[in-house]
């Protein structure tokens, strides 16, 4: 049974002070650093955590502590949580981290989400192995396979959105093609770079499942960026919970044909999941997901977007050119 999975989480929230006016804080990185100093100075086993808003921070931690930044999507006073890396599996406390985070940022924090707002799971192989080939292919396969399904689980602000776009509906490679074809393109892939180039229209980043990280070989991540916005723990776990078990379950897939025992809706997409379970698996947690969801949701094409909605895209792209948080703390470069 395999086990060990590298994650990461990136919470985007709205945080505003309880005790104190916004007023008081002479910009945003002055009101990261009193959220970070209130939570370091928790007893432990609370978690550490830096402050990163503009990318100030230079210290040997990234990979142990949560970071604290700032995100020109966000619409309103906000801030970024992203994770150390953490590891899955049946002795991790990873679910108790990030309990852990949002019970020492409610302490001193009001803790909203809008439509803006999202979680963003990463995921990398176990120990210091590396993404196969074979494995990467078959999570294609997979989400090609779903899409419709987990276009249900999501809400609909996480639908049509520049942010999550969908990985074939939305890539001028494969929109329009049908699923035989896209499986074939899949298929003539000879490197993780290629399965990215594939995947996210030849390097953009902004699409349900992001495949980018691969340019930085074999141990990155691969990313889910289409859950909803998350206040707590309970909103924000079982989203960790899916993407572990549905590359767990894509690794356990050989082939397109074993997909055919799965029905291409809600109900099939929770038997795929529970089919082959990892270890450390807690199913019971699915259900925040699934309760109440059934059927399937056709993809839509990104909308058009406003002026302002462009501008802040354009934003977000420049940013994420510049740094990748996540990576740095996997201690990885491009290739």
């Amino acid at each position: 049974m395999d086990a060990g999975f590298k994650i990461g989480i990136e919470l985007e929230l709205l945080l505003r002070p309880i005790r104190r006016s916004k007023n008081e804080f002479k910009d945003l990185e002055d009101f990261a650093q009193f959220i970070v100093a209130h939570c370091n100075a928790a007893r432990r086993p609370a978690p550490r955590m830096y402050n990163d808003v503009d990318g100030i921070y230079e210290g040997p931690n990234t990979t142990t502590e949560w970071s604290l930044t700032d995100d020109a999507t966000i619409k309103t006073d906000e801030d970024d949580q992203l994770s150390p890396i953490l590891r899955y599996h049946a002795q991790s406390t990873w679910r108790d981290q990030v309990r852990l985070v949002f019970k020492a940022i409610r302490l001193v924090c009001e803790v909203t989400s809008n439509r803006s707002c999202g979680v963003h799971v990463h995921i990398s192989p176990p120990g210091e192995s590396s993404w196969s080939l074979g494995t990467l292919k078959s999570l294609c396969r997979s989400i090609f396979y779903f899409e419709g399904a987990i276009e249900a689980l999501v809400q609909p602000q996480r639908r049509s959105n520049e942010y999550t776009a969908n990985n074939r509906r939305d890539n001028s490679l494969l929109k329009g093609k049908s699923i035989t074809t896209c499986l074939n393109l899949v298929n003539r892939c000879n490197h993780p770079s290629e399965i990215a180039d594939l995947m996210n229209d030849g390097g953009a980043r902004y699409f349900s499942w992001n495949f980018t990280n691969l340019y930085y070989g074999g141990l990155a991540t691969v990313e889910f960026r289409q859950a909803p916005g998350a206040i707590d723990e309970t909103m924000c776990i079982p989203w960790v919970e899916f993407v572990v078990s549905f590359v767990h379950g894509s690794k356990m897939t050989s082939s397109y044909r074993d997909l055919l025992q799965y029905s291409r809706d809600v109900e099939g997409l929770r038997r795929f999941l529970t089919r082959h379970e990892v270890s450390g698996f807690k199913r019971s947690l699915l259900d925040h997901i699934f309760r109440g969801k059934s059927g399937f949701v056709v993809p839509q094409a990104v909308r058009t977007l406003s002026e302002e909605e462009r501008t802040a895209l354009w934003a977000k792209m420049e940013e994420g050119r510049k740094r990748n948080l996540m990576m740095m703390k996997l201690g990885l470069k491009p290739r």
